[in-house]
């Protein structure tokens, strides 16, 4: 697609290239630009507020967000911002604030809740409770543990509400040391002592 003379591209800002979560965010823009016909950036920069005063190996991946000064350019006329995930361990401020330097883009973000942007999300209520139901009604899962987000995270907050919602209606007890609110990571279960089982649940879209 062109605009005059100028073929149309789009920037699409994520948090890494390897997880699950930016692997399809990638693979549906491909799918649409060529629908379209425009031309797709990918800037893969990794964490905004990351603490990685634990780690030695990881000390230097903020340098990885340099790559999201490029969204300014002239060439790209458009962004996409994957603030789930480059915005897992930030609160709504930081981001704000990140956001702030594309003023006057057109922009689209990803799972957020960022006042006056076009926003897609996804539903976690619905995941979650479904996922829950199942554990419960069909497994017979009587202590059932969550992996969540800093709660800094509004949808780390709203998953740890629908869990504990849940296992009220069924009348399971909170354990807190079943909740790991600041575990993101497989590497930071094992450094717990802790093991990961992972189900994938479906959690429809909506804009």
């Amino acid at each position: 697609m062109d605009k005059g003379n100028e073929r149309i591209t789009i920037g699409v800002l994520v948090g890494g290239i390897m997880d699950y979560f930016t692997i399809e965010i990638c693979r549906g823009v491909a799918q649409m630009a060529r629908t379209f016909d425009v031309d797709v950036v990918v800037l893969p920069g990794k964490y905004l507020n990351r603490d990685l005063s634990g780690n030695k190996e990881l000390t230097y991946e903020y340098q990885f967000n340099t790559l999201f000064q490029y969204a300014k350019i002239p060439q790209i006329q458009g962004i996409i911002v994957a603030e789930g995930s480059i915005g897992c361990f930030a609160n709504e401020e930081i981001m704000r604030e990140m956001l702030s330097q594309y003023e006057g883009i057109p922009s689209v973000l990803i799972a957020s809740r960022q006042e006056g942007y076009t926003t897609v999300n996804f539903d976690n209520r619905i995941g979650i409770r479904e996922g829950m139901r199942y554990l419960i009604e069909r497994v017979n899962c009587k202590k059932i543990g969550m992996l969540g987000g800093p709660l800094c995270n509004s949808d780390a907050r709203e998953r740890k509400e629908v869990y504990e919602q849940v296992l009220a209606e069924y009348g399971l007890p909170f354990e807190k040391s079943s909740m790991w609110a600041e575990v993101m990571s497989a590497g930071a279960i094992r450094r717990q002592g802790g093991s990961l089982m992972t189900i994938r649940i479906w959690m429809p879209f909506s804009v």
